[in-house]
């Protein structure tokens, strides 16, 4: 298969007729310009890869001049189709407007609500909507405590897109009932054959310094020469409405009404109303006032409506779920979606919540008990992993819900409503369900909801600030990650880091992430294991975040956070919930470990795969989790708490196996021992469904693997690599694993080897380095080289053996690295040394430079100058830039004073040493390059010879301020015919700059001189 694309099939969800199709379609990064096959076809950009330049998500639309297909695909080809002019006219017409109006004291502002709508300045206007000849007047209104209806005033229309398919405006005003006001708008998008989307949001924000309560029932209004005046009961008379000359479809606002309480159509002037509900429900207030909105209340009425003969349907398409995991989602690292062990749960906890669901009146799509702010994302993602579409149609109403009736639209903090209690605290500040709800519908209305969710929520936790305890009001942290990830702001970024940041201290102060505050009768410091799973799955969403856009030290603090946050999880001592204080690990009842081993069994995964490897933390959470007891699934699924419960399940069956899609084929890398592997585990593939079946017996384990068709798999163990079909067996040897066996035996913690046991002084010194930002954080995070670690630092796990540069992110770097001669990977990196050698002189020989500039790669070219650090910085970025891994190499002299900063570039299958600031490499006698370990040992004859004459030239121009400095005065510093005590002691460091991702397997795909 040369493209994964070409295998895509989209399906549509239903047979109902149907002119127009729709979809949120993820793109892949590495494929730009892909559109739906479909000669009337278009798309609005919903997500980035790169804000406004490459699409992350679209919502893709098609029309057909009858019924449209019943599947789809995708293509590169050139859009050839000749454009035409939407055939749609969309303007204004003012109804009543009058200037004069009674003047009222401003001392007294409540004086100004029910004031009658005579003395008041009136601006109204209805919007006229012309197609095919037929024109349709719209107007959306509101009654009020003196009867009604009252139009919307101060309208503006806001055009928004148009493609050759359809076209998207935004038209809103405000609703004066002679008491107080509600804000409506409606988000329009109209096709070309003459269907419309409707999506009418009622929303009562604050319009003074504080909200009101609003009495009346919403309305809107369609007339003109297309409509007919009737009478209906909804859903009585149907859901598909004709009035004349105009259709109208409800079905999308199903969950809203119902016989109990029935939504209806009147005749009104020219026209009809239509009232989409019978009265009003406030969600914590059982016996409110039947037509009252509360302050921050809002309701989404969506419909389809057509003046042609079309009919007002859109139908919906779904992708296969392993087209997501090819997008990098919903996690970053293209991990194909698995039916394993705990897939089942994933779908019958979707299932109980949808059971649920209210549905029929104003308040629909509540989880009520579920209404935990996860529950739009985890139906919406069991709807990629399974492609039910009653799964998506709950899931979006669910979002809508969140959207209107969680969120307060007076200051935009949150209200959870769960079972009746109106949580509004900093910890139930949710709105990733918001954010998901925009992305499969492009509504403008939900994403402006979610962004401003998202700065209250950043207002809150700033607020408060400075604080020793943190706990579940780290929720939200991973949502800001969302917006990270999915609309590229420099803005997310920034709130998302500085928030793990502010965790990250709370951890290094206490030690642990603390309880929450705001909310219950702990406010002080206790810290459950449940706060601590919260808050390490939202530092699990950061890290997504930062490994997508490039790894590097921000991931780097983010896994060490996690670390951190480890230690308390997995404690024996303490209570799993706030509520079981005292409460001891062997005294928990059976759901809080249930609970436990769900949240443990995303978080040891991911981390393994993040920091790219199974270490004996990861090990040792994982074994936890997959021993623990558990019940049948159904009764899992029903054991009170769904916090994460539906992403969870489908992380772990991922993340575990490790399936991804690689050399045209599935690459399978199982993580924990093999006896906890499933006996019957199944992965979705562009090539369709691969069983596997495990067998484990006798030392051995055993692959059976089954697929319609047959496509290579590769399964890697360690650093063994089986290669097999998907219609063969392998079977593994324990014993004959060799390297892969420490898989499962358990690998060094490198904690014990981290800026620890370097010889004389280093530790203290580098507990404490006077540097700043990232060349601080590298210089505490180099691993140092010793016989435990050795294997671990030149196995294929610690370093990326391969790196991805996303062309476009640096251009500056690119600039530079397209001037470097050489045709080969070692001509061009030796270019990019001398380079650097040349443009960023050491402060040795030009005067002295502050040592904590904490600059980027791009100011310290600017500079000119730079530390040997800062040298390899720029180094290790020109080659990745090339896509050429590199590394950092910590060197620390035989005396122990005397420290030097270097790198090693991967070359020819291993690592090969290069020093910057001297431009020392050592060729062997076979011609390969040295690796640094080499040349602290057996080689170091090797390194006093390379050695030398740059040593000596040194020694000519080295300024005389340099003998006052520890480590490389006179006294200190190595001799020119003994330069490879540089090397006695090593510390090696990753470092991957911002637009470079690593990439699973072996050597570079592609070469930077050879791209374009």
């Amino acid at each position: 298969m040369k493209e994964p694309y070409e295998n895509l099939v989209l399906e549509r969800t239903d047979s109902e007729p149907s002119n127009i199709g729709m979809v949120s379609l993820p793109l892949p990064r590495e494929v730009p310009g892909l559109r739906l096959d479909h000669p009337v076809s278009g798309s609005v950009p919903v997500g980035w890869w790169k804000r406004h330049e490459q699409p992350r998500r679209v919502i893709a639309t098609l029309v057909g001049q009858s019924e449209i297909p019943q599947c789809l695909g995708l293509t590169t080809a050139p859009d050839t189709a000749e454009s035409r002019p939407g055939p749609w006219e969309v303007r204004l017409r003012p109804t009543l407007v009058r200037e004069a109006y009674k003047a009222h004291s401003y001392t007294e502002i409540e004086q100004l609500r029910g004031v009658p709508a005579s003395e008041c300045a009136t601006a109204q206007a209805e919007l006229l909507l012309t197609f095919g000849g037929r024109t349709l007047v719209m107007q959306a209104g509101a009654t009020g405590p003196r009867g009604g209806p009252y139009f919307w005033e101060n309208v503006q229309i806001d055009p928004l897109w148009r493609h050759r398919a359809a076209e998207g405006y935004r038209v809103g005003g405000v609703i004066y009932n002679e008491d107080t006001y509600l804000w409506a708008d409606f988000s329009l998008v109209l096709f070309c054959n003459g269907v419309a989307d409707l999506r009418a949001h009622f929303v009562n924000t604050k319009l003074h310094i504080r909200g009101y309560d609003f009495q009346g029932l919403p309305m809107v209004r369609f007339a003109g020469d297309a409509v007919t005046p009737r009478q209906a009961v909804v859903p009585d008379d149907g859901r598909l409405l004709s009035f004349g000359g105009m259709h109208l479809h409800l079905r999308d606002s199903d969950i809203l009404f119902s016989r109990e309480f029935p939504g209806r159509i009147e005749p009104a002037t020219n026209g009809v109303a239509w009232y989409p509900v019978a009265r009003t429900f406030n969600p914590q207030l059982e016996h409110a006032p039947h037509q009252e909105w509360a302050a921050g209340f809002a309701r989404t009425f969506r419909c389809q409506f057509s003046l042609s003969d079309a009919a007002p349907r859109v139908a919906r398409y779904r992708l296969p779920a392993w087209w997501y995991a090819l997008c990098q989602e919903p996690w970053p690292s293209g991990y194909l979606p698995v039916r394993g062990a705990y897939a089942r749960l994933g779908e019958l906890l979707t299932d109980h919540v949808r059971k649920g669901l209210v549905r029929g009146r104003f308040d629909g799509g509540s989880g009520q008990w579920a209404n935990d702010g996860d529950g739009g994302v985890g139906m919406m993602q069991n709807f990629y992993a399974t492609g039910r579409p009653e799964i998506f149609e709950d899931a979006l109403a669910h979002g809508y819900y969140w959207a209107d009736l969680a969120v307060d639209h007076t200051d935009f903090s949150v209200h959870q409503w769960v079972g009746g209690w109106g949580w509004k605290t900093c910890a139930y500040s949710k709105f990733r369900d918001v954010l998901y709800a925009y992305l499969e519908t492009g509504d403008p209305y939900l994403l402006d909801t979610a962004e401003m969710a998202a700065e209250s929520y950043w207002a809150w936790f700033r607020s408060n600030w400075p604080r020793s305890t943190i706990g579940r009001d780290s929720f939200e942290l991973g949502a800001w990650a969302l917006l990270w990830r999915f609309l590229r702001t420099e803005h997310a970024r920034e709130r998302t880091l500085e928030l793990a940041r502010m965790c990250r201290t709370v951890l290094e102060s206490r030690g642990s992430i603390g309880g929450q505050i705001g909310a219950g009768p702990h406010p002080g410091y206790l810290s459950s294991l449940y706060m601590t799973g919260v808050a390490m799955l939202s530092l699990l969403d950061a890290a997504e975040a930062a490994a997508e856009d490039g790894g590097g030290p921000a991931l780097g603090a983010i896994l060490e956070g996690l670390r951190l946050l480890d230690r308390q999880f997995m404690r024996d001592d303490r209570e799993m919930f706030p509520s079981n204080y005292g409460e001891t690990r062997q005294t928990w009842c059976k759901p809080n470990h249930w609970m436990w081993a769900i949240m443990a069994l995303r978080i040891y995964p991911e981390i393994a795969r993040l920091q790219g490897d199974e270490d004996s933390l990861t090990r040792a959470g994982l074994r936890r989790a997959l021993e623990t007891e558990t019940p049948a699934s159904e009764q899992w699924a029903v054991s009170g708490r769904y916090v994460m419960y539906y992403v969870n399940p489908l992380y772990a069956d991922a993340l575990l196996l490790g399936a991804r899609f690689e050399g045209g084929g599935i690459e399978l890398s199982p993580l924990a021992e093999p006896r906890y592997w499933p006996v019957r585990q199944c992965v979705s593939t562009p090539f369709g469904p691969l069983a596997i079946a495990t067998d484990l017996q006798d030392g051995a384990i055993t692959l059976r693997f089954e697929a319609s068709n047959e496509f290579p798999v590769r399964v890697r163990l360690g650093q063994e690599v089986i290669e097999t079909t998907s219609r063969r067996t392998c079977t593994v040897s324990f014993v004959k694993a060799g390297p892969a066996s420490r898989l499962w035996n358990g690998p060094v913690d490198l904690r014990a080897f981290t800026a620890r046991g370097f010889p004389g002084r280093w530790d203290q010194e580098l507990a404490k380095t006077p540097v700043a930002g990232l060349d601080r954080e590298q210089c505490q995070a180099a691993v140092r080289l010793c016989p435990e670690t050795e294997e671990i630092l030149y196995g294929p796990c610690f370093s990326p053996t391969r790196v991805r540069y996303r062309a476009g992110t640096r251009p500056g770097l690119e600039r530079i690295a397209a001037g470097f001669t050489g045709t080969t990977v070692r001509e061009r990196v030796l270019s990019a040394m001398r380079w650097v050698a040349r443009h960023v002189d050491h402060p040795h020989y030009t005067g002295p430079l502050a040592p904590d500039r904490a600059l980027t790669e791009e100011q310290l070219i600017e500079s000119g100058r730079g530390w040997c650090n800062e040298q390899v910085r720029v180094f290790i970025a020109l080659c990745e830039v090339m896509d050429v891994p590199a590394r950092i190499c910590f060197l620390f002299h035989a005396n122990s004073v005397c420290g030097h900063t270097a790198a090693e570039v991967f070359l020819d299958g291993r690592w090969a040493f290069v020093d910057v600031t001297f431009q020392v490499r050592v060729e062997l006698p076979g011609g390969r390059w040295a690796e640094a370990r080499e040349l602290s040992g057996p080689q170091r004859r090797l390194a006093h010879q390379a050695y030398r004459p740059a040593l000596e030239e040194y020694e000519c121009r080295v300024l005389r301020f340099v003998d006052d400095c520890p480590g490389w005065g006179k006294r200190d510093r190595p001799r020119a015919d003994r330069g490879g005590d540089l090397l006695a002691t090593l510390g090696i460091c990753n470092y991957l700059i911002r637009g470079v991702e690593a990439v699973p397997g072996g050597g570079s795909s592609r070469q930077f001189w050879s791209r374009a």
